[in-house]
């Protein structure tokens, strides 16, 4: 990613902050580059559309803020970006094949 410093950026405004209202535009811009360009350009560097790599990191902070337990699953959709609760279960759900509640308790289980 190194080879590529527009992207490089952008991707580093992504990963220090997951949770941040990025959009297709917003890392464009941060990598200054038009949309399509930073599109293609990210997604083959990386090998994945950016939005689907922000998702995947939004999703492991939520992991990570999960084994913690600190935190309530309301505000932990929120420090990941997502504005709705059922969202975040979704999209938690879809990226680790169980509910954030579940997983939580087989965590803590472990323990």
């Amino acid at each position: 990613m190194l080879r590529d410093p527009q992207i490089a950026r952008a991707f580093s405004a992504m990963a220090a902050q997951p949770g941040r209202h990025h959009s297709l535009q917003s890392l464009a811009q941060c990598a200054a580059l038009s949309r399509s360009t930073f599109v293609q350009r990210f997604t083959d560097l990386v090998g994945r559309p950016p939005m689907t790599v922000l998702r995947d990191l939004r999703m492991r902070q939520a992991a990570h803020q999960l084994t913690s337990g600190t935190l309530t699953l309301d505000q932990i959709a929120g420090h990941a970006g997502y504005d709705s609760r059922s969202s975040f279960v979704r999209a938690f759900r879809k990226a680790y094949g169980t509910d954030p509640t579940e997983y939580r308790e087989r965590l803590s289980h472990r323990r």
